[in-house]
């Protein structure tokens, strides 16, 4: 073997042997307490899905004063809290006079435009909301085709 070789190998030895030839000593016994506090903002964000363009009442509707619409509208709703949302329903009153709209096993009436009730969201997470419509007619509406005459404003 080259005797510088040896050497080098002989000095890469002692260095990687020195830590260990030093006595360890041990720590001191200690206790640490650590406090973490965090803070998780709430939030709920609503989102339409979907919504008729129109209201078709037939002769039928008319006569009997409203006309049930089941599923007529959805949306999303996202929440980290299981919270109360304030749902106000606006209208036309020249078509409409009252609505009840159903939705999460709850049924808000508005026979006012911009009534609103709190219903309860007991999901935490996304959730796909639908909404069905008892609607009220104005005694002076007839047959036809009508632009759609309800609003919803979903708040928490």
């Amino acid at each position: 073997m080259n005797s510088s070789l040896t050497i080098r190998l002989a000095t890469l030895l002692a260095a990687l042997a020195l830590p260990l030839a030093s006595p360890v000593q041990a720590a001191p016994s200690s206790k640490a307490e650590v406090k973490i506090r965090a803070t998780v903002l709430s939030y709920f964000r609503v989102g339409a899905v979907s919504q008729p363009a129109d209201l078709h009442l037939t002769d039928n509707d008319v006569a009997r004063g409203y006309v049930d619409l089941p599923e007529a509208s959805s949306f999303q709703v996202a929440s980290n809290t299981r919270t109360h949302m304030t749902v106000a329903v606006a209208f036309d009153p020249a078509i409409v006079t009252k609505v009840g709209a159903r939705l999460l096993d709850s049924e808000v009436v508005a026979s006012v435009p911009g009534g609103a009730a709190a219903v309860t969201n007991d999901h935490v997470g996304k959730r796909h909301v639908t909404v069905t419509y008892r609607v009220y007619l104005n005694k002076d509406v007839r047959p036809g085709q009508y632009a759609w005459p309800i609003g919803l404003r979903i708040s928490a």
